[in-house]
């Protein structure tokens, strides 16, 4: 795969971009897609309730608000969670004023400290 840093034809943010839509989010069970993964899986000795509960949260669309354990606030909806490695990448949707685009965050489970949401029935 040629990304043209060598010639200069693309620039950074579409390096970025291009490594955003070559993430795939469609496998139903991640494993399959590591060979090292069922020997040194992120997700088998791993106890954090956070990284239990996102392949539940990531097919639902709703948009969460997530605190990470550096105090950072991420608000969006959750594109893909790797049991394997722990990665979730999180859209945060675009603003109309001022005017910026929608932003893929890539943070570890770890990461989180805890995932907040609008609850439809109380």
């Amino acid at each position: 795969m040629d990304f043209g840093h060598k010639k200069g034809k693309m620039e950074h943010g579409d390096f970025l971009e291009e490594v955003f839509n070559s993430i795939s989010c469609k496998q139903t069970d991640h494993h399959e897609h590591h060979d090292e993964c069922k020997d040194d899986c992120h997700c088998k000795d791993n106890k954090h309730c956070i990284c239990l509960i996102l392949c539940e949260l990531e097919n639902n669309k709703k948009t969460l608000r997530f605190r990470t354990k550096s105090g950072d606030e991420i608000i969006g909806t959750i594109k893909c969670f790797d049991k394997c490695t722990g990665c979730v990448v999180i859209i945060q949707p675009g603003m109309k004023s001022p005017k910026l685009p929608p932003v893929a965050v890539i943070i570890s489970c770890r990461d989180i400290e805890s995932i907040s949401f609008e609850v439809d029935h109380w």
